[in-house]
């Protein structure tokens, strides 16, 4: 996809998407995420997760995407998110992602399944929120609620 910018003499000029580029333009989020690229990679991994019955779930904001389930569920839909980011413009920065392992004897094989990914790896994470339709299956993932997760 581009978007294409009609000038003063009717002349079009294309607008590429890098990273940043839509820093400080208040529609610029907007335009990126509906006609570059982010919304056709996020509807096509949701069909990908209910089809292969991958286990895991995905939740975004903008353009950042995060993943909660099994090592190997969240494996195959990062590897699915960097193949079809790339059809689409949306470069996943590996360097800035980072997997929160909750057991840390779970951090050698979660190691082991994304080793040839250059994504960081921390059994310390911060409180995250988890929203959903069913008010059972919200919940806040700390330490001081841990049987629940």
């Amino acid at each position: 996809p581009r978007l294409i910018i009609k000038g003063d003499k009717n002349k079009g000029e294309e607008i590429k998407s890098f990273e940043g580029t839509t820093q400080g333009d208040n529609l610029g989020m907007i335009f990126y995420c509906l006609g570059n690229g982010i919304l056709p990679v996020v509807h096509t991994l949701s069909s990908i997760i209910r089809e292969r019955r991958l286990q895991c779930r995905q939740v975004w904001l903008a353009d950042d995407g995060t993943a909660v389930g099994t090592v190997e569920g969240i494996k195959q839909w990062f590897d699915e998110l960097v193949f079809l980011g790339k059809r689409y413009g949306y470069h996943v920065n590996q360097e800035k992602c980072w997997i929160i392992v909750k057991h840390a004897h779970d951090l050698s094989r979660t190691k082991t399944v994304f080793s040839d990914t250059n994504v960081k790896f921390t059994t310390e994470g911060n409180i995250y929120i988890y929203f959903s339709k069913d008010p059972w299956s919200g919940h806040c993932l700390n330490e001081q609620d841990e049987n629940r997760c």
